[in-house]
């Protein structure tokens, strides 16, 4: 089988050209910070590599972007609740705690991004989150991202805050195959 997906950085694999998979470790080195390490690792959880051999053909990533976005928290806790920070599969519950301010609130969900195992990368100034995806392509586009506010008691929303996504910019980068050796 041949799995088609973009060279990510500080992959050893040279674009264009297929190579085998051996196991996870080994095609993460090749392919570096890649979407293509998510679908080699469903390979090997569905047992697949049992019954098929695979083979990775990574294309050049020169020039792209990848996704980013913008969070901006605003106001002041009333009481206590949770963030749930939602990235395509992945969720990422933050504790707000009463009379945590804006800025507080920001630098915990940057910090709670940044030390879950999630393809981002989050950075917080002031009241606002700069997120940015780690992998480029159209693989990220694909997921949403969003943010709810729960009260302690499960109700939807924390009196005082409010989280609203200010910036959403998908990627750029098309796939090209024109020079492809298999």
């Amino acid at each position: 089988m041949l799995l088609l997906g973009p060279l990510g950085p500080g992959g050893t694999a040279a674009a264009g050209k297929t190579f085998k998979v051996i196991n996870e470790a080994n095609t993460r080195q090749m392919v570096g910070k890649s979407d293509i390490n998510d679908a080699v690792k469903l390979w090997f959880l569905a047992g697949l590599q049992q019954q098929y051999d695979l083979h990775v053909l990574p294309h050049d990533t020169n020039g792209w972007t990848p996704n980013s976005w913008t969070l901006t928290v605003t106001g002041t806790a009333a009481e206590s609740g949770t963030l749930n920070f939602r990235y395509g599969g992945y969720y990422i519950p933050v504790a707000v705690v009463k009379d945590d301010a804006q800025n507080t609130i920001a630098g915990k969900l940057a910090a709670a991004i940044t030390a879950a195992n999630v393809p981002l990368v989050a950075a917080a100034t002031d009241n606002q989150v700069f997120i940015t995806a780690e992998y480029v392509g159209l693989h990220t586009q694909r997921f949403p991202l969003s943010v709810d506010l729960y009260r302690d008691r499960g109700e939807l929303g924390i009196d005082g805050v409010n989280v609203a996504v200010t910036n959403d910019e998908n990627g750029s980068g098309e796939p090209a195959f024109d020079a492809v050796a298999i």
